[in-house]
């Protein structure tokens, strides 16, 4: 459960829920199972703060948002490096299939 904990009087109480970006949470697995910073200047890393904000525009719509195969591509394509590098740094080794892309055998 994503609560905050504070210390009050001194025991410790269960404060609000408190949420955490998904790109801090990404951030700091990297750096804990690693021991380095995540390159947040690779290409990957801006297409999947677009891909977030995507998201975003779907969940929380203003408007109608014109999501193209391209953005798509990009958003997968992120998704797929971040799940790869995060994969590296926790298991020490690249991500199975990260090397296929978007070119999956299944066939809908």
């Amino acid at each position: 459960m994503e609560r905050d904990i504070r210390l009050e009087h001194g025991e410790f109480k269960l404060g609000p829920l408190k949420i955490y970006r998904l790109e801090d949470r990404i951030l700091f697995l990297h750096l804990r199972f690693s021991g380095t910073p995540l390159d947040r200047n690779a290409t990957w890393w801006s297409e999947l703060s677009s891909a977030i904000g995507l998201r975003n525009q779907l969940t929380h719509p203003r408007g109608i948002p014109t999501i193209t195969h391209a953005d798509v591509s990009r958003a997968l394509t992120a998704i797929i490096n971040v799940i790869d590098a995060l994969f590296q740094a926790i298991y020490k080794e690249q991500f199975p299939t990260a090397n296929r892309r978007l070119q999956s055998r299944l066939d809908f």
